[in-house]
């Protein structure tokens, strides 16, 4: 027998308020990893809309991994420093960035998650780019949402076995359980 909240809602669970998540993924992110490092975090995602939930958790991933690479290159004495996440959509084209003071850059040595971010672009066959702007301390990622919604559940899932393999550095934010 189904659930009567799937005959009320029966889409309820396949698209999320982006906004919203976003803004409780970087509340998460700012109590478990950059409040003690001094880094405030700005969330920014006017006009986002609803957005599948595989996307909005594509978002997710990506944006811990290029934060936790903020985080491990900010000494705790350093002055205090801001990331912003903005969020913008246009049809399905989403772009997101992620800015900060400079300390987002995209040398051939990159930390840990930004290779994972261009590994996981990489898996959804040219759906999704990221781009480098090391002179203004940026990295965007732009997608279809439309595009990349079918492909995303394969590579969530080869994305988390690769995660699971490396050493747990902090909490891992609630949004990406």
């Amino acid at each position: 027998m189904r659930n009567s909240f799937e005959n009320v809602i029966p889409h309820a669970s396949r698209e999320v308020d982006a906004c919203l998540y976003m803004f409780g993924l970087c509340k998460q992110l700012q109590m478990t990893c950059l409040a003690r490092r001094r880094i405030d975090c700005l969330v920014d995602t006017e006009g986002a809309g609803r957005l599948p939930e595989t996307v909005c958790r594509m978002l997710g991933l990506m944006v811990c991994d290029l934060v936790e690479d903020v985080c491990e290159r900010t000494p705790l004495e350093i002055a205090p420093r801001t990331i912003t996440v903005m969020l913008r959509r246009r049809g399905g084209v989403c772009l997101c960035t992620i800015s900060g003071d400079g300390s987002l850059d995209s040398s051939v040595d990159a930390k840990l998650g930004l290779r994972r971010v261009r590994h996981l672009a990489a898996e959804l066959d040219g759906a999704c780019m990221i781009r480098s702007m090391p002179e203004r301390g940026t990295i965007a990622i732009m997608f279809d949402a439309r595009s990349v919604a079918p492909r995303l559940p394969a590579a969530i899932r080869r994305y988390r076995a690769d995660v699971a393999r490396r050493p747990i550095v902090g909490p891992v934010p609630a949004a990406l359980e």
